[in-house]
């Protein structure tokens, strides 16, 4: 009888410390979200371009062209320059139409590369292109990549999308 109350007690210190250690975890990953996040996770960075099944909504001057790759970033505001990394924004811009849309209009000091920069002070462009709500309810940080037949073909919210130029490049080569 004490042997079995012995191992009983041993089994229930070892799924005790084995909820712990998983509680501390979720904590940690729970803690780790920034508000700009995405709510659900699954929908950030999935990693996996999507099926051409939605069509890129129309934006001013006849952007996303026919027969040409394109990527929007969708930001807050801009900054000194897009991508942390200049060279970056070079190769994208020369591999695809850059577009750049900000919720409150503004534009970085330096523009080489990027086609074209517009205000989306309603939230109206990041709802067509169907960018999620981060935690913080506010704008979408992210960008979107069309292909050229003018399907999305990736889309995500990622506030760190000024140091993922490389990501964006491979997307894009996938795609050519």
């Amino acid at each position: 009888m004490a042997n079995r109350l012995t191992v009983a007690r041993q089994l229930t210190l070892v799924w005790l410390l084995i909820a712990i250690v998983t509680g501390g975890l979720l904590s940690i990953a729970r803690a780790s979200l920034t508000a700009l996040d995405d709510q659900d996770q699954a929908f950030q960075r999935t990693g996996f371009l999507v099926e051409a099944d939605q069509s890129a909504p129309e934006l001013p001057r006849g952007y996303p062209r026919e027969n040409k790759l394109t990527v929007l970033i969708f930001d807050r505001s801009s900054g000194n320059e897009l991508f942390h990394d200049l060279s970056l924004q070079a190769e994208i811009a020369a591999m695809s139409d850059l577009v750049l849309i900000t919720q409150d209009g503004s534009q970085p000091k330096i523009k080489n590369g990027i086609d074209l920069i517009l205000a989306d002070s309603d939230g109206s462009y990041s709802k067509s292109y169907g960018l999620r709500q981060p935690v913080d309810s506010g704008y979408p940080v992210g960008y979107v990549v069309i292909d050229q037949t003018g399907f999305i073909r990736y889309r995500t919210l990622d506030p760190m999308y000024q140091d993922l130029g490389n990501e964006i490049l491979t997307i894009l080569k996938a795609l050519k």
